[in-house]
């Protein structure tokens, strides 16, 4: 009877179908004969959103998607699966098992249960246990199909949103170029605003549409819920199913186990008995032996003393008796051990036979759990067929009945839309036009500012550049660090950081005076720039950003920390406020800004120090044996101007948080060690590269730099640090390239022609000759300490920045690939 009632379902359904077809038919002749207006615009601007306004695809657009992969209309996919389920699904019988008699059920014409048998196999259990993962994989295939066509529906709605949503957008744009300002509207305007809101009336009916789709989602959401709870239902049945068979499994285990025990058991007695009875025996025979030897050797002794002339004789006779009884005594335990033989092949084949007989009072019962599994897997399917049919057909009848409900809805709706959207056709063609118009100018207007921007900010590289070689290409900052309370601070004088002065003046008690004060002495130096301690790194970082701007237009720039120890230099470079972090982060925001103007940059970066002049990879992975390997030279390229390290690590910089992993890991590596100058001392200068690639894709303009920030290690006197040993020779290390560096800029201070520069006496100043000789923007920041008991090494370390201050240097170039 269901099979009829759904054949008779499925004859009459497709009706429908046709009629709606026919109703497609008659609306598509109906706007055959109307040309499709198109929107002509320019195709440089494709960021504006170009509604396409025709009218036959606009009638196929508002209508809903057909059948194949939304509605599931009747004569579908869906349907036809239903029908092939219904019809391999069949009702359970008797006769559906050939191996069960029609008279007996199929699950009762087994009347011994399965936990009565004796020594039942595991193999049942498994096999029980297989059912029941099959039944799982169906309700899962059940489960698979359901959420097919939950997703269908699912897709339906996303799909209907997204036209309403392109629908609404077109709809704003036009709203937006068709509607002029109240001074230059029109006279027909009123008839523009009803057509307007004869369009606003069409979107209501997609929005309509759209809540009907919804409220269909939630409904499939709450069935697939109701279907998860059977499907929970289901398999706490089969985990009770489960606990049986695994209690039948650990019943039949144990009684298999007493049966190997009592057996082994019976073996372990019948052998202990044997053996007793074998040592038995062996000990009477030696007994006997024992016996007779000792009444011969009474004998001869008794012979011995009456017949001593016939001792040879009855020797001679009496080892004939031993060997006749020792062969005697051989022959007895052959036949001892031969019927022990016998004895234990006979309790073999008992025991062979023992097995065989248990063997085949297994089988039945195996056969028996293998008919009684197949059962079962047959109700399963066949129960599982018929739910399956069922729901199929239930959700096939309501889902149906509604799509035939809501296409005709649809379609009165959509043929008033047709007749409103014709007479707009022709009204907006007009708009259209007069707004392309508009575009194309809009388009020449733009390309002119585009083109003014790429000329202004060539202009502003140029501009810029002038501007850092009028300040000079070596620039000395001065900057003294705040007092930490750890000693009597100096007199020092600052200037007004609201005025342009950039004079220190220190007073200092003059070499060689009296301790009356009256050898007191003022000392002045004039520098490029002067911070106190009250000043922040974000106000040098401030100074410093002009020179970041030159290494992004194409120059090389060197900035380098030059002082005593304790004074700054690591604060003022590597801290999280510091130069380095700070350079990167400008550059990362620059760049960004500068995609709108066509450029784009790569950055590389490597980090090294000068440890006792050998230069060490801080970013190098490895052991310290695969580290020493790698062997860092110096090399420099004499037509780029550019120096490269050999063999070091250069690592891709993407995100400035790379630069921060860049920092910490480099700071791990570095020598540092506790001195009478400072607690943490670092021991090493440190130097980070940044290589900078830029490229114009609208001028095919190109650049390459490279940013060079360093961080020296502190000068010590060693009459101050007291340094002995490893200390003793690091800080001989740190003075003589900070003194081949001041040889350097005595000799490039000089101003005479040939001068021999001595770039080579260390590896420091080999490593920055081209950033002190000419063909680079230098920046030298000199750190002092506040305190009064600082103040000769303060002295020196500024009367040495007054000599780079005072070096003239060649013009940087920029250095283009």
């Amino acid at each position: 009877m269901e099979e009829e009632g759904h054949k008779s379902l499925t004859s009459h359904l497709p009706q429908s179908s046709s009629s709606l077809s026919q109703s497609r038919e008659i609306a598509k002749e109906f706007t055959s004969n109307i040309p499709p207006p198109t929107i002509k615009t320019n195709s440089s601007s494709s960021n504006i959103l170009k509604p396409r306004l025709s009218l036959q695809n606009e009638v196929n657009q508002l209508k809903p998607a057909k059948f194949p992969s939304k509605m599931l209309p009747p004569g579908s996919l869906a349907s036809v699966k239903s029908s092939s389920l219904a019809k391999k699904a069949r009702p359970f019988t008797a006769s559906s098992n050939p191996r069960m008699p029609k008279s007996a059920h199929p699950i009762s014409s087994r009347s011994v249960s399965a936990s009565s048998h004796f020594g039942r196999p595991a193999s049942a259990v498994s096999s029980s246990l297989n059912s029941s993962d099959d039944v799982r994989s169906m309700s899962d295939e059940s489960m698979e199909s359901y959420n097919d066509e939950k997703s269908v529906n699912a897709s339906a709605l996303r799909t209907t949103e997204d036209r309403l949503r392109s629908m609404e957008m077109a709809y704003a744009q036009l709203s937006a170029k068709v509607i002029p300002s109240p001074s230059k509207r029109p006279a027909n305007y009123k008839f523009y605003e009803q057509r307007i809101a004869m369009l606003e009336e069409s979107l209501e009916v997609e929005r309509s549409r759209t809540s009907e789709l919804q409220e269909q989602f939630s409904v499939a959401l709450r069935e697939k819920a109701e279907a998860e709870a059977n499907k929970i239902v289901s398999q706490k049945g089969m985990e009770s199913l489960e606990i049986m068979l695994n209690s039948m499994k650990s019943e039949n285990h144990q009684r298999m186990a007493m049966l190997e025990e009592n057996h082994a058991r019976v073996m372990e007695t019948a052998e202990l008995q044997h053996q007793a009875e074998l040592q038995d025996f062996a000990s009477n025979i030696e007994q006997k032996a024992n016996s007779l030897i000792m009444e011969y050797k009474n004998e001869l002794q008794s012979a011995e003393e009456h017949f001593s002339h016939k001792i040879k004789e009855l020797t001679s006779e009496n080892e004939l008796k031993i060997s006749r009884l020792q062969e005697e005594k051989d022959s007895l335990l052959k036949k001892v051990q031969e019927g022990a033989s016998l004895a234990m092949q006979r309790v073999q084949n008992k025991h062979d036979l023992e097995k065989k007989r248990l063997q085949s009072a297994i089988q039945p019962l195996q056969e028996e759990n293998n008919s009684l599994k197949q059962q079962i897997e047959q109700l399963q399917r066949e129960l599982a067929s018929e739910t399956v049919v069922k729901e199929n057909l239930k959700s096939s009848l309501d889902q149906q009945s509604a799509n035939v409900q809501k296409l005709e809805s649809t379609n009165r709706a959509l043929e008033s839309t047709i007749k409103t959207l014709e007479e707009d056709v022709y009204t907006m063609k007009n708009k259209i036009i007069e707004l392309e118009g508009i575009l194309k100018s809009a388009n020449v207007e733009r390309d002119g500012l585009v083109e003014k921007l790429i000329a202004e900010e060539t202009l502003r590289r140029k501009l810029h550049n002038t501007i850092q070689e009028l300040k000079g290409n070596i620039r000395v900052f001065c900057r003294v660090r705040p007092p930490l309370g750890d000693g009597e601070s100096a007199q020092i004088a600052f200037p007004d950081q609201n005025s342009e002065a950039s004079t220190i003046e220190i007073v200092a008690q003059a070499p060689g005076s009296s301790l009356t004060g009256n050898g007191i002495k003022q000392y002045a130096f004039n520098f490029d720039r002067v911070f106190s301690p009250e000043t922040t790194n974000e106000d040098v970082f401030n100074e410093l950003s002009q020179l970041i701007q030159s290494a992004m237009d194409g120059y090389n720039v060197c900035i380098f920390a030059y002082g005593q120890t304790g004074s700054g230099k690591t604060h003022t470079m590597s801290s999280n406020t510091g130069m380095i972090p700070s350079s990167v982060r400008m550059i990362y925001n620059r760049s960004t800004s500068l995609k709108e103007r066509g450029w784009e940059y790569r950055m590389e970066g490597q980090f090294l120090e000068i440890y006792n002049e050998t230069i060490i990879d801080l970013l190098a992975s490895g052991n310290e044996e695969e580290k020493g390997k790698k062997k860092l030279e110096i090399y420099h390229d004499t037509k780029a101007g550019r120096t490269t390290i050999t063999n070091i690590t250069s690592e891709p910089l993407d995100t400035p948080e790379q630069v921060t992993w860049l920092l910490d890991q480099a700071s791990k590596n570095r020598s540092v060690a506790a001195t009478n100058a400072n607690e943490h001392s670092s021991r090493s200068h440190s130097v980070f590269m940044l290589h900078l690639n830029g490229s114009n894709s609208t001028t095919g303009e190109t650049c390459r730099s490279t940013l060079n920030l360093i961080d020296l290690a502190g000068s010590e006197r060693l009459s101050s640090s007291q340094s002995v040993g490893e200390r003793l020779k690091e800080t001989q290390a740190i003075n003589k390239s900070l003194s081949c560096l001041g040889d350097v800029i005595h000799a490039l201070g000089s101003g005479k022609e040939g001068t021999y520069i001595p770039y080579r006496n260390s590896k420091l100043t080999n490593l920055l000759q081209y950033s002190l000789g000419g063909n680079s923007k230098t920046l030298m920041f000199v750190n002092i300490s506040p305190l009064k008991q600082h103040v000769p090494e303060t002295l020196c370390s500024l009367r040495f920045a007054t000599k780079v201050n005072n070096t003239q240097i060649g013009t940087a170039r920029k250095v283009t690939k």
